[in-house]
Order: structure tokens, then sequence, then C-alpha cells
């Protein structure tokens, strides 16, 4: 998971290639996304690209700032995928809920 202004985001395919498509027809929408951002502390935004589908993106502060994150793909028994876990480093080792 690669970072290069302190925002990741979340999306599926859909929304990503619409939100492309919204990006590459307004200069100015990704100042739209920093604001809702802004909005929130810790400083995150759930953003609705088309309100008829609700295809949506949600934005988030990446802890530590820029860098390369690991992110790891739950699957159930089925082979389907059912959760999404990125490690933003922002847990020590050592700290947790059982400590």
């Amino acid at each position: 998971f690669g970072v290069d202004v302190g925002l990741g985001s979340y999306m599926d395919l859909g929304a990503g290639n619409l939100l492309r498509q919204r990006m590459d027809a307004d200069d100015g929408f990704h100042n739209d996304i920093f604001e809702a951002v802004e909005e929130n502390e810790p400083e995150w935004a759930n953003i609705v690209i088309d309100p008829t589908t609700g295809l949506n993106i949600v934005v988030f502060e990446t802890g530590s700032g820029d860098g390369m994150f690991l992110s790891y793909w739950g699957y159930n028994d089925t082979g389907h995928i059912v959760c999404l876990v990125t490690d933003f480093g922002i847990i020590a080792e050592g700290e947790g809920a059982g400590d």
C-alpha cells in the first residue's frame, strides 16, 4: 500500500474508475477530497462519488504518514475474500487490546 501525501483510500474498482474520470474532468477535485478529510479528527472522509449508485471512497490519514504499508487479505473456507487489513505501523510491538 503506497502512500505519498499522508492519506490512503479504499474503494472498489467501479468507484476507482469513476474517481479517475472525475479527477480527469476536474483538476480541482482532489482539493474537495482534502477538504472533506480535514473536517474530521482524526482525518478521514467517506466521499460518495456517484449519488445514484452510492459508489464511494473512504479516505483516511495513514498514521505515520508517507511510505509503504503491508496489506493482508483474509479468505473464508470457500476461498472468497472476506476482509482486508493494512498495517500502518501505529501500534508498537507489545501494545494492544490485551496489554
